[in-house]
């Protein structure tokens, strides 16, 4: 069975060759029928999956996918290596180049859209995976520094077609803005507690350091558009 998932068809690896040479020719229509296909496939093992994630991470990235979009392919094509500091280095099923492009990639537009949380965990998985991250190291440690100082940020989210968004916490006080009453709950997933809230527009939350590392999860009608503004509490 292991040997299955890290195989690909030849049937997949065609299409996805193909693919991959009308991008590089700017085929936009062909690259799109080609992807349907990929697409259209009744199963995936792990690698097809990683692959195909790719493959329409290359594809939006070329013709106007958003920040979020693309940050979705490069997770979920990620989704099977290590996300663990110390096995890092162990290449499950993508290729090396494959895994230094996706989490190079993914760091870049984990900073873009403030993700600051999420990009330093994909920045040391990367540097202990052996990357060379010198490049980000500038970057990190505005980061770092943010963490800690008096700034306050907002992120832009949209809950998916279940209703729900996450994100890691990167300060310990939030606040949710909603463009409507279509949210209704607020999970913390701490790593030392967890809280469920009944959503309130504008309410502020300050999560005691003791809780340890938190990710907030809201839940609400699915494509519901809101803000969260991240702080440090007094």
């Amino acid at each position: 069975m292991e040997e299955t998932q890290r195989a690909v068809h030849f049937s997949f690896q065609r299409r996805y060759d193909n693919l991959m040479e009308y991008l590089e020719a700017n085929d936009q229509e062909a690259a799109t029928d080609m992807l349907n296909e990929l697409n259209a496939r009744d199963s995936f093992n792990h690698m097809e999956d990683a692959l195909l994630n790719m493959a329409r991470y290359s594809y939006h990235q070329q013709y106007g996918g958003s920040d979020i979009e693309l940050m979705g392919y490069l997770d979920r094509a990620l989704a099977y290596e290590s996300s663990d500091i110390e096995n890092a280095r162990e290449s499950v099923y993508l290729p090396d180049k494959l895994i230094e492009l996706a989490r190079n990639n993914l760091f870049m537009l984990q900073v873009n859209t403030r993700h600051y949380a999420e990009a330093l965990n994909t920045y040391y998985l990367s540097r202990q995976s052996g990357i060379n991250v010198e490049a980000f190291t500038p970057v990190v440690e505005q980061i770092r520094r943010v963490r800690g100082d008096e700034s306050s940020y907002a992120v832009a989210a949209t809950t998916d077609s279940n209703g729900l968004w996450s994100m890691l916490l990167h300060k310990a006080g939030l606040t949710i803005h909603s463009l409507g009453n279509s949210v209704s709950e607020i999970k913390l997933w701490c790593r030392r507690r967890h809280q469920v809230f009944e959503f309130q527009d504008g309410a502020e939350y300050a999560i005691p350091e003791s809780w340890g590392q938190c990710t907030v999860q809201v839940s609400g009608a699915p494509n519901v558009q809101f803000q969260v503004e991240q702080f440090k509490p007094e």
